[in-house]
């Protein structure tokens, strides 16, 4: 499928998954997308409500509506080489009053920059 997978080793077992947004993917909208499908198939379904559309668009949802309407923009930048992104994907994103701070005010917007490619999108 073109999609590229990343290896985890835990207990001497090697764990592979898909990348939470391809390697050079073209259109930022669908890799939002990949990025939230991904996320729930790792950590489950008990995290923020992702933005589905590009950076420009979360701006716009955030910030160009009236007054009453605007939220505060949260940008979650993902790397799977990171040693603390598991922990803080299952205990804080996934913490419950966390949660509903994020769903009722923010617009939360997810990208994954563990290929060199997808960061400078």
């Amino acid at each position: 499928t073109g999609q590229k997978f990343s290896g985890s080793l835990i207990d001497g077992i090697t764990i592979a998954r898909c990348s939470s947004v391809p390697d050079n993917v073209e259109d930022e909208t669908a890799g939002c997308i990949h990025f939230a499908d991904e996320f729930t198939n790792r950590y489950g379904g008990c995290h923020p409500e992702f933005f589905p559309g590009s950076l420009d668009e979360a701006v716009k949802e955030a910030c160009l509506r009236p007054a009453k309407d605007r939220r505060l923009l949260a940008v979650y930048l993902h790397h799977d080489g990171s040693v603390l992104s598991n922990v803080f994907c299952t205990q804080l994103l996934g913490f419950e009053s966390v949660l509903q701070c994020l769903n009722a005010h923010f617009v939360v917007w997810g990208w994954d920059l563990t290929h060199e490619s997808n960061r400078h999108k």
